[in-house]
């Protein structure tokens, strides 16, 4: 039996341990908004009374790979794609294919596509939970 969120009431957080125990965790302690029945796993921090639980969320998407598409696919979009960032996609695709029209005239289109894609996917990759590069379009953080 998994860790698993039993009860929201207020600002309390119950839930049931895989030993058959209860715990209880304030909600602000938390890095994520829970949902009775997800599954959880346990960091225990300094303090015995202070817990950090951290939903292990089947729907999260890599971190790893979103990096490493940013790296070598950016300039056509690919790892914003995986994120579900679809404008900025789209518009990442058309500067990296139809851009090189662009490049008969001179303009370096693909070129700053690419070092954009290279740009966020390191961005992605040396990323901490919390900020706007460790989410996905829909705000689920990324999985290390």
């Amino acid at each position: 039996m998994a860790n698993k969120v039993i009860k929201i009431d207020g600002d309390k957080v119950s839930i049931g341990k895989a030993d058959g125990s209860l715990m209880s965790v304030d909600l602000s302690k938390l890095n994520f908004t829970p949902q009775v029945g997800d599954d959880l796993v346990i960091n225990r921090t300094k303090s015995i009374a202070e817990a950090q639980a951290t939903a292990s969320n089947p729907a999260a998407k890599s971190k790893m790979a979103a990096g490493i598409l940013g790296i070598f696919l950016g300039g056509f979009g690919i790892h914003n794609f995986y994120l579900g960032n679809t404008m900025k996609a789209i518009i990442q695709l058309l500067m990296g294919t139809i851009g090189w029209l662009g490049m008969l005239l001179f303009i370096p289109i693909p070129i700053a596509a690419a070092i954009w894609g290279l740009v966020e996917g390191i961005l992605i990759l040396t990323s901490k939970s919390g900020s706007n590069w460790h989410k996905s379009a829909d705000g689920v953080e990324l999985n290390d």
